[in-house]
């Protein structure tokens, strides 16, 4: 099994999510959660690799863990779909590696993984965080350029805060399918007309994209979450986790390893 754990992070794509949030803040914040994160990760043993703009490369130089962390500089500019960094990461590198949100916590170690694709969970939010968009995408018939497209309604949606891909292959088409997918919708629409969708196209674009793909190859693709015991990792997800600077709520240190 992999020993690689890839975490990613642009500022100007981060920039442009949770707009009601402060800028500053939430740097701050997005910073504070990576270093809790990729320490966790080093203290259980896994090599830890950071690609992100030379900006945000600076902001952790002097911490714990950062003798122990290669930072990879995105030598590109990146805009559009937060996964983007994601695809880049995929572009990149022929080797095996988990990816892994900097707001993921890991308490002990993945267990080995015995699938195509390993996710972090499998979620029950089509109607919440997806309905919208892919009826829209439908409307547009996005499966001109995504060939695995069925756009019907799903009962859960594959979340990527954690995911390992197998298959370079696979790897390949997710990568492909996001690009065209993102270039198709762009050609279609005035995104900054549709700031209310926004959000929802970054996440139909990359995870209900991907579940599709999972299905129309019949890989096998397990939920970490499902196969894990309590305090075995904890995931701060959504805008709740910009709401307190000082993060005390959150009692991160009551869920390191330290």
């Amino acid at each position: 099994m992999t020993n690689k754990l890839i975490y990613t992070f642009h500022r100007a794509i981060a920039e442009e999510f949770y707009r009601g949030v402060d800028k500053d803040t939430k740097i701050v914040a997005y910073i504070h959660f990576y270093q809790v994160s990729i320490n966790n990760a080093v203290k259980l043993g896994y090599d830890c690799e950071l690609y992100c703009d030379v900006h945000t490369s600076q902001l952790f130089s002097g911490y714990e863990a950062s003798k122990k962390l290669k930072i990879n500089i995105i030598d590109i500019d990146i805009e559009g779909m937060f996964d983007n960094v994601k695809s880049y990461v995929y572009t990149k590198r022929d080797d095996d590696f988990i990816l892994i949100d900097g707001d993921c916590f890991l308490m002990k170690r993945l267990p080995e993984i015995k699938s195509d694709v390993l996710v972090e969970t499998h979620e029950p939010i089509y109607d919440i965080a997806y309905k919208d968009t892919v009826e829209y995408l439908n409307s547009i018939n996005v499966n001109k350029v995504v060939k695995e497209w069925v756009g019907n309604p799903r009962k859960t949606i594959v979340n990527t805060g954690l995911l390992y891909i197998k298959n370079k292959k696979i790897k390949d088409i997710y990568v492909k399918r996001c690009f065209d997918l993102q270039k198709y919708i762009m050609d279609k629409v005035n995104y900054s007309d549709y700031y209310d969708l926004n959000l929802k196209f970054h996440a139909t674009c990359a995870q209900y994209l991907l579940s599709e793909i999972i299905d129309y190859y019949d890989l096998k693709c397990l939920s970490f979450e499902s196969g894990t015991k309590p305090n075995t990792y904890y995931h701060l997800k959504g805008s709740d986790k910009f709401k307190l600077s000082d993060f005390t709520r959150y009692n991160l240190k009551e869920k390191t390893i330290l």
